[in-house]
């Protein structure tokens, strides 16, 4: 079948599921942001980058790894999923007690507001309340996380390209199948005319099913044999990554620190403190493999007193993130999302936007108590 007959049916099977209530993506759970980025697609590669500390690998875990989770659990009738995590920066233990976290402020509507310190009971004046094991141990907390370890594979033994590579691969071709064809080339020694094999296309199991592959995050990469580092994630990008989304159809979530000449004076008095693409740390090009580079930005974090409308200083605090569109290929780019972010249990909030005075007092009220002054 030719590539044109295969998306035109594409095209086609996409409206008539729009038609029937199922969906082509999974939705963002910010309803402004989500107007100009719908939700997480098949096939996609999406890029996040921040300064060191600016909450990159959270919003990460709440837009790619907790949000799809939590739909993904409340709509098997639409999809299924699974997330391949490489947790290269936090042992397995400890990314688990995040989402136990967020787990309790979520389903408690925010009633239960603990940190991983208060979870592993390290304060030997206040351990852990026996209300909270007692929930945790509820059937309805039995049975999200037990969805969730069926639906995420954590893994910290692939650090390097080719293995993060190699497990994804083995993953998709034992639940799929590869088509390959044949096509005239030459030979680049002898220039003689020969024929080679290609991937042609792959078809999955279940075309529901949604492959999202995490990388936390790129500067900690293993070099490859034979590359240095600036090499090796390139590599990594350019043909591991695009090769798993094109062939495969993985969505490929990749994070990547901001350099550190972005937090210097200069970028200070020029005030370029915002992520960007010539600010990506260790190799910019990776920039130009994805379809959507998201930024988080921190801006208590580089003493801004105000920032965009909001008074950073004596309000928000560490309570306040900015999401923004930096690259979007199929969109538009330069988008601005206010968040509240609450550090402790991993939640974000779209803001209200500035001038709503009235709505953003309930966030206020939040952020006060977040920093213990109420």
């Amino acid at each position: 079948m030719s590539i044109y007959k295969r998306r035109i049916d594409n095209y086609k099977e996409k409206r008539e599921r729009v038609l029937r209530g199922e969906i082509n993506c999974i939705p963002f759970p910010l309803s402004r942001f989500r107007q100009d980025l719908p939700g997480i697609e098949q096939g996609k590669y999406y890029l996040l980058t921040g300064s060191e500390k600016s909450a990159k690998s959270q919003i990460t875990d709440f837009l790619f790894m907790l949000s799809p989770l939590l739909y993904a659990y409340n709509n098997r009738d639409k999809i299924s999923l699974k997330i391949l995590y490489f947790s290269l920066e936090m042992a397995i233990s400890e990314k688990f007690d995040q989402i136990v976290c967020f787990c309790l402020y979520y389903f408690s509507k925010g009633q239960i507001r603990i940190d991983s310190k208060q979870l592993n009971s390290l304060n030997d004046e206040s351990p852990l309340a026996k209300e909270v094991l007692e929930i945790l141990e509820s059937k309805e907390y039995q049975d999200f996380f037990e969805f969730i370890e069926e639906t995420v594979v954590f893994n910290q033994n692939s650090v390097n390209p080719f293995g993060i590579f190699k497990f994804c691969k083995e993953f998709a071709e034992a639940r799929g199948k590869l088509y390959k064809k044949v096509i005239p080339w030459r030979n680049e020694v002898t220039g003689e005319p020969e024929t080679k094999e290609v991937i042609d296309y792959f078809e999955k199991n279940n075309p529901n099913e949604y492959w999202i592959v995490i990388t936390d995050h790129l500067s900690l990469l293993t070099k490859e044999s034979g590359m240095d580092f600036r090499e090796s994630i390139g590599k990594f990008s350019s043909k591991d990554c695009v090769q798993l989304r094109n062939n495969y159809g993985f969505t490929i979530v990749n994070i990547q620190q901001q350099s550190a000449s972005k937090q210097d004076n200069t970028s200070f008095k020029l005030d370029r403190l915002t992520p960007s693409t010539d600010g990506l740390a260790d190799n910019k090009m990776t920039a130009k493999d994805c379809n959507v580079m998201l930024g988080i930005f921190s801006p208590f974090k580089f003493e801004k007193a105000n920032h965009l409308g909001y008074n950073i200083k004596d309000e928000w605090r560490d309570n306040i993130r900015f999401l923004e569109v930096c690259l979007n290929r199929n969109g538009s780019s330069g988008v601005v999302t206010p968040l509240y972010f609450d550090g402790a249990c991993n939640a974000f909030f779209e803001l209200p936007l500035p001038n709503d005075v009235s709505q953003l007092s309930k966030y206020k009220q939040m952020a006060l108590k977040a920093q213990g002054k109420i």
